[in-house]
């Protein structure tokens, strides 16, 4: 689920999602008005940030930025600013949280066969 803001007619959503691009230890983000896809951000940031510029049915320009606290990827905080105003303030549900887990215990499960070897595998693994 993201965090979804309702502004002048306009829908901002900002999004999480664990990807294999930052070998599933980096959430990536991505800023969505109406929609569209307008900015993405990802790897191992403190304080990722999202831009983008929206123009009004009236002609009027506006920057909209949203800024996340993630410190380890889990329900980050977000603070979407529109023209240095604070518009909106609340958590991002990140998706496909378990994978930086998975990956975790396959690296370690693989470096323990690695260390032990194949023959103290084979003396605990029944024979075929």
């Amino acid at each position: 689920m993201a965090l979804e803001v309702e502004w002048k007619g306009h829908t901002l959503e900002v999004s999480g999602n664990w990807t294999w691009r930052w070998l599933y230890l980096a959430p990536t983000y991505e800023l969505r008005i109406n929609g569209e896809f307008v900015d993405r951000t990802s790897g191992p940031r403190v304080r990722p940030r999202l831009q983008a510029i929206v123009e009004d049915n009236d002609g009027e320009v506006y920057h909209v930025d949203a800024e996340l606290l993630s410190l380890i990827g889990y329900n980050p905080t977000c603070e979407v600013n529109i023209d240095g105003e604070v518009v909106h303030s609340g958590r991002v549900r990140v998706e496909n949280f378990l994978n930086p887990f998975l990956v975790l215990f396959i690296l370690i499960s693989t470096g323990v066969m690695l260390y032990l070897g194949p023959e103290v595998i084979r003396q605990y693994w029944p024979p075929m």
